[in-house]
């Protein structure tokens, strides 16, 4: 997600803007959701898909809320929560 962020602001396809900073969420909770569930344990989980969450949220809102383009992150937690662990969560 950074690697596509940074192609398409390198080639000029997306201004500096609200939608490049919420790409930038995503890509930094994507870099510390991996971290912490690199780390293992059930709390460091409980963290990365909390981290997931707030930035899905926080991504969603800053492109128009529910109706935005981005609106189908807050269901990413939703989808990482099996590959974390599932029920142990």
């Amino acid at each position: 997600m950074a690697a596509a962020g940074g192609l398409l602001f390198w080639q000029g396809g997306l201004a500096p803007g609200v939608e490049l900073y919420a790409l930038a969420v995503g890509a930094a909770a994507a870099l510390c959701g991996a971290a912490l569930a690199a780390a293992g344990g059930r709390a460091a989980r409980t963290a990365a898909i909390l981290v997931w969450t707030l930035a899905g949220a926080a991504a969603a809102q800053m492109t128009g809320g529910a109706a935005g383009p981005l609106a189908v992150w807050c269901l990413a937690p939703l989808a990482a929560a099996p590959a974390c662990g599932g029920a142990d969560i």
